[in-house]
């Protein structure tokens, strides 16, 4: 009874003229993120409560790994695409629930269906309110067919070989097609604008990275002098503090969604990038191959970048 408390009066957020009860409980499944954004924070209460003001649908951290200062990493999913089977047990998933009736502990994992039900009373003006209503069509729509509980696409019984859509290969690191496409500077040149673009190459979207092996075989498509974009960005709020996640690549990567280093380590391709909302670029240049980068959205298009990093699942022949 006593994490009940807990989490109702530090997770809870009351808005609205009929006080939704905004709060983040932890599902047995992965969150698909097409756009993120992270921070360092004391606790899974603390990244609760950052998750609810930038409006995040869910948020993930990563079980036993901690800062320098002790803090745990929070990722925030601030557009999904749906929801997948948890690749390992070490990283934790929280959804956006409205439910006033439900406590529970943070250990506990929730039917992800049901949070979902309660999407339509979310204010459609909030972006997590739209995410989660989105969420819902997917988990009913009948295009794929999926585990009524967990929303997750049901495993085919027979793997066959999958048929990869031009400018993608699949790779087994990610179990997802993936591919390096030049920017298009005719579209939105901001930074959600590049995210964007990798709707125009078979609907997929931005790679996000969990680990080193993946981070490697992405360089291993990137061309010499160049990088790609992926999914991950550091607002302004988050440049200001020099608060992220993570640590250096002198250390093991931790099996979160998208590993990467604090933003105090993350090199600039110059120091006006510092001021601004960032993307970040996995580099294939002589001497930083596998390294990551700060990068504004102007400078994205620079020839030491350049491209944007992009999966979609496989689709396989004969199902």
């Amino acid at each position: 009874m006593l994490c009940s408390l807990l989490l109702s009066l530090l997770f809870g957020l009351f808005v609205g003229a009929d006080d939704l009860y905004f709060h983040y409980t932890r599902i047995q499944n992965a969150i698909a993120a097409i756009d993120m954004t992270g921070m360092l924070a004391d606790d899974v209460q603390a990244c609760a409560r950052e998750a609810f003001k930038t409006q995040a649908v869910g948020f993930s951290t990563t079980l036993g790994q901690k800062g320098a200062n002790g803090q745990i990493h929070c990722n925030f999913v601030i557009q999904a695409k749906g929801f997948e089977a948890r690749r390992d047990n070490q990283s934790a998933f929280y959804l956006l629930d409205l439910r006033s009736n439900k406590e529970q502990c943070e250990k506990h994992t929730e039917n992800v269906y049901e949070l979902l039900q309660e999407a339509s009373r979310c204010p459609a003006e909030r972006n997590d309110c739209r995410e989660l209503a989105d969420l819902k069509e997917r988990c009913e729509s009948t295009d794929v067919e999926v585990d009524e509980h967990s929303c997750t696409p049901k495993s085919p019984e027979r793997v066959l070989p999958p048929r990869v859509p031009g400018g993608f290969q699949y790779t087994k690191s990610f179990g997802k097609d993936i591919g390096v496409f030049k920017l298009n500077d005719k579209g939105d040149k901001t930074e959600k604008g590049i995210l964007k673009q990798c709707q125009q190459h078979g609907n997929s979207w931005p790679i996000t990275i969990e680990n080193e092996r993946q981070n490697d075989d992405l360089v291993g498509l990137i061309n010499e002098k160049e990088g790609a974009i992926i999914s991950y960005r550091i607002t302004k709020q988050q440049g200001r503090k020099r608060r992220g996640l993570l640590v250096s690549r002198a250390n093991s990567w931790p099996p979160s969604v998208n590993a990467y280093r604090s933003v105090s380590e993350l090199a600039s391709l110059s120091n006006t990038d510092r001021q601004e909302e960032t993307l970040v670029a996995v580099i294939n240049w002589p001497g930083n191959k596998g390294d990551w980068v700060k990068v504004s959205a102007e400078r994205a298009y620079t020839p030491y970048v350049g491209n944007i990093a992009c999966m979609m699942d496989p689709e396989r022949l004969g199902l």
